[in-house]
């Protein structure tokens, strides 16, 4: 790499990193305008409740939530790419688990990616013929898929810890705060009516954070 590249590169490298973040604003922000717009359906909600959304068109607050959602998602993708390339270079050969690790974040993407499908389908259908029945089960599947994505952060974020304790890449507090997040999910997966999933989110968007900014003072390029 020359010299006249490496600060675009340590340029695109900072502005992976702070994808963390961005992940962390978008998707919490959007997920609130959906719970503001009326729409965020709480598992074992009655069917009086779900009656009443399927009932009422979705406001364009419930849209606006799910593309901050989106976008969310995407942030994601590229600060997870850039936290492969520090755990991969920290761990060296073979690397599998730092790769194992970048393909549990993609595994929990997906499983996200699911549950905005489903809301979409809520959204557009609600209040044009969208029967409670339909929504209970849409309603169902969002929080199926939520699990699932507990589950694969959990064991990305697991991952991660193991390759900070063996290399010290990053500092050690990150290491346990991850493997609290994978017990914490793990069990919320195993104990789905102990609603330890809600307990295990907001520790991942403090993962999520802490880990960004970290990053941002580690440049891959050299």
């Amino acid at each position: 790499m020359t010299r006249a590249t490496v600060p675009a590169a340590r340029t695109v490298d900072a502005l992976a990193a702070l994808c963390g973040i961005l992940a962390v604003v978008l998707s919490f922000g959007g997920f609130m305008l959906i719970g503001s717009a009326g729409f965020a359906v709480p598992p074992g909600a009655s069917s009086d409740v779900i009656a009443k959304v399927a009932a009422r068109e979705a406001p364009p607050l419930a849209f606006l939530g799910l593309s901050l959602d989106i976008l969310g998602s995407l942030a994601f993708l590229l600060f997870a790419a850039r936290l492969w390339g520090t755990l991969r270079r920290a761990e060296a050969d073979p690397g599998w688990l730092s790769t194992a690790a970048f393909g549990a974040a993609l595994l929990a993407l997906a499983a996200s990616f699911v549950d905005k499908t489903l809301y979409h389908a809520v959204f557009t259908q609600a209040g044009h013929g969208l029967e409670a029945g339909t929504a209970a089960v849409l309603y169902a599947a969002i929080a199926a898929s939520f699990s699932l994505f507990n589950a694969f952060v959990g064991l990305y974020l697991g991952l991660a810890a193991v390759i900070v304790l063996r290399t010290g890449v990053l500092p050690r507090w990150l290491r346990w705060l991850g493997i609290v997040v994978l017990v914490v999910a793990v069990v919320g997966v195993l104990l789905p009516a102990s609603g330890l999933g809600f307990v295990a989110f907001p520790l991942v968007l403090v993962w999520l954070a802490s880990a960004s900014l970290l990053l941002l003072r580690r440049p891959l390029a050299a």
